[in-house]
């Protein structure tokens, strides 16, 4: 996955896991994704990245594509 690969390469050339208090997935996009496809991008961004434990993190849905699998993999 692109994104997934971008954020690796920032944080490597960043040199330190820097620390991140929003993450806005916008656009629909997460709910055309498989609900490990999308655990697994928010697991890149916590390895790559020191996402706090107070860290707003926003999901645009689009409606309808939502299933009750997706809404249960995104909470």
């Amino acid at each position: 996955m692109g994104l997934r690969t971008e954020a690796h390469l920032i944080a490597e050339t960043i040199g330190h896991r820097l620390p991140i208090s929003h993450i806005n997935f916008g656009g629909g996009t997460p709910t055309i994704m498989t609900p490990e496809t999308f655990a697994g991008l928010v697991g890149t961004l916590r390895f790559s990245y020191f996402v706090l434990p107070d860290a707003e993190i926003a999901v645009e849905i689009e409606p309808r594509t939502l299933t009750e699998p997706i809404a249960a993999g995104l909470g």
